[in-house]
């Protein structure tokens, strides 16, 4: 039987979480991140599984926020060009199919952020 938790104790799991992944990022890594966000043209997002979900939530935020997102693999996306932005989400960072649109990204000229 599943273990059952506390609205209050998910959430401080939860918080616990994110502040670890804060701790092991750096202040410069995340004002690179905000500059390239900034300063793309456009910004492609992707990911696979819960991955991919999450991807597609940060880009309707971005949408949301007046930048021009896109979700790679959407019947609608168009091409990425050169000096365009691709932000991966992967858990592991080997999943085939993100590590083959990193490479395609690269070869037309895009700037990678994960």
């Amino acid at each position: 039987m599943a273990t059952s938790y506390s609205i209050q104790e998910l959430m401080r799991m939860i918080a616990s979480a994110a502040g670890s992944i804060a701790d092991t990022t750096s202040d410069k890594e995340g004002q690179q991140f905000m500059q390239a966000l900034l300063t793309a043209p456009r910004i492609y997002v992707a990911g696979a599984g819960r991955s991919g979900l999450i991807a597609k939530a940060f880009a309707m935020r971005l949408m949301h926020i007046g930048m021009e997102s896109y979700v790679v693999g959407e019947t609608i996306t168009p091409a990425m060009q050169n000096g365009d932005l691709l932000v991966v989400f992967s858990g592991s960072g080997e999943t085939h199919s993100i590590t083959d649109i990193c490479k395609t990204a690269k070869a037309v000229g895009g700037a990678l952020s994960h």
